[in-house]
């Protein structure tokens, strides 16, 4: 039988709360909510997930969690998300060591910062292509096989590199490719010095080839060239073509057709043919004339005179009809013999000069000397850049930068009288880099340090007598520290025009 609520007390509410859930419910409701909450939370963990509805009072204390910011040591992961706020403290150490020793790895992009130390030791392995700049250290070992092309551009015997450029300096309408162009040419590279010869004749339209072949053609051309050349070659052909050519030339050669001119000029030719050619050529007609190659004035009789004493505006002071009419114009000596024989003439001394240097190969007619110094370099030629009548002059040989170096040109001179030497010269120098020098056996007569900016005429009295003159273009062996500015200091070059070299009549 139950017990009723009368014998157990069992009917009205206890008067605290029982430590474990009744294992069922009661009956009946309780007939009021308790005024207090429970001491202790009915759970020792939080529920997992927030209650649908908020507890109608707070608790009583917090909940006892210690904020991440307070961890005394940190963690060996990161956290995954950000902290809302950054921590008040830095963390004890780095997360990641540094490490000891460089790896040998290349990383797979660069860093964000340089390394604190240079790697200790470089990359063994070759790269795969030739780099632009060489290495800063030494291979081991030489490679297997040589780079595809050079490293750097070729040089000349002068140290400067190599270049294609026209030939403005001698007018020609070519390209050279040595390393000889004048230094100006540096201060626009891009449209002066080029890579190769086709590209500078490219540049300028000029009618010349690129480089010739490195082997030659197996036959020879099917056909000859459609036109002739532009001058003729220096030396004939081995050997006769097997046919004449059909018709002559319509005009003659654009030049003559011996390798050089006469060293002496010819006399002036006749006004009109003969009616009927001559049996035999006409003989030379003898005068009496000074013998400017003896040792000592004196006058002979003959045809072997030399060619510029017939040229009529000095015939009447060099040739005459009488021993005595010549003497009295060129003293002869006491004891000399209207039978003596003339002297052996000197080929290589020049007695009259009077040369415009208008023929290309101007240098040719007289027998100059180029060099004859231990610092000569370059030799003079004849250019149409720069003259001062008719349309060439004479210029030194380009120096281009080199140090203690030289342009000589020298011509032996001999007269009985003496006579006088008078040129018109144009010096493009300036010191410290060059200068321009005339001597007269080997002493100094004039010199010039700084652009001329015109032509000018330079005259000097020569002795009677063998006498030896000279034209320099000089560097100093000193160094230069300064850039050559061709408005200052020119373009290193000197032109000389019109030289004569006049015998005295008195």
């Amino acid at each position: 039988e139950a017990p009723s609520c009368d014998s157990y007390d069992m009917c009205a509410p206890t008067a605290l709360p029982t430590s474990e859930p009744t294992p069922e419910p009661t009956d009946e409701l309780t007939p009021e909510p308790t005024s207090e909450p429970t001491n202790k939370p009915t759970t020792s963990e939080p529920t997992p997930e927030p209650t649908p509805e908020p507890t109608p009072d707070p608790t009583l204390e917090p909940t006892p969690r210690v904020p991440s910011e307070l961890i005394s040591e940190p963690t060996d992961e990161p956290t995954p998300e950000p902290t809302p706020e950054p921590t008040p403290e830095p963390t004890l150490d780095p997360i990641v060591e540094l490490r000891a020793n460089p790896t040998n790895d290349t990383t797979a992009e660069p860093t964000h910062e340089p390394t604190p130390d240079p790697t200790l030791e470089p990359i063994v392995e070759l790269t795969p292509k030739p780099t632009n700049e060489p290495t800063r250290i030494l291979t081991p070992e030489p490679t297997p096989e040589p780079t595809p092309e050079p490293t750097a551009r070729a040089t000349g015997p002068s140290g400067r590199t190599i270049y294609a450029y026209p030939d403005v300096m001698n007018d020609n309408s070519n390209c050279l490719m040595d390393d000889q162009y004048p230094n100006f040419f540096l201060q626009n590279p891009e449209t002066n010095l080029f890579d190769t010869i086709g590209e500078c004749c490219d540049a300028f339209n000029y009618p010349c080839t690129a480089e010739p072949t490195m082997e030659p053609t197996p036959e020879p051309t099917p056909e000859p060239t459609p036109e002739p050349t532009p001058e003729p070659t220096p030396e004939p052909t081995p050997e006769p073509t097997p046919e004449p050519t059909p018709e002559p030339t319509p005009e003659p050669t654009p030049a003559p057709t011996s390798p050089k001119p006469t060293p002496w000029p010819t006399r002036p030719p006749t006004p009109d043919p003969t009616a009927q050619p001559t049996r035999a050529p006409s003989p030379v007609p003898k005068f009496w004339y000074p013998d400017i190659h003896a040792a000592t004035s004196n006058c002979v009789f003959g045809s072997d005179f030399d060619v510029w004493m017939g040229i009529a505006d000095r015939r009447e002071s060099y040739l005459f009809q009488s021993y005595d009419d010549c003497c009295a114009r060129h003293t002869c000596p006491l004891g000399a013999s209207p039978n003596d024989d003339p002297a052996e003439r000197i080929t290589d001394v020049v007695t009259h000069a009077d040369e415009d240097f208008n023929r290309a190969n101007s240098l040719d007619a007289l027998p100059w000397i180029h060099g004859g110094t231990s610092t000569h370099v370059a030799g003079w030629h004849t250019t149409s850049h720069m003259k001062h009548t008719g349309s060439r002059s004479i210029r030194s040989g380009d120096l281009n930068g080199m140090r203690g170096k030289s342009s000589d040109l020298m011509l032996k001179l001999d007269s009985s009288r003496g006579g006088t030497v008078e040129f018109w010269y144009y010096a493009d120098v300036g010191n410290p880099f060059d200068y321009f020098e005339f001597k007269m056996d080997g002493n100094l007569n004039h010199r010039d340090g700084m652009p001329s900016e015109m032509w000018q005429k330079y005259e000097l009295g020569v002795a009677p007598g063998r006498h030896d003159i000279s034209f320099h273009l000089i560097s100093p062996s000193h160094a230069v520290s300064v850039d050559r500015n061709i408005d200052a200091f020119g373009t290193g070059v000197v032109y000389v025009d019109n030289f004569k070299f006049t015998p005295s009549t008195r």
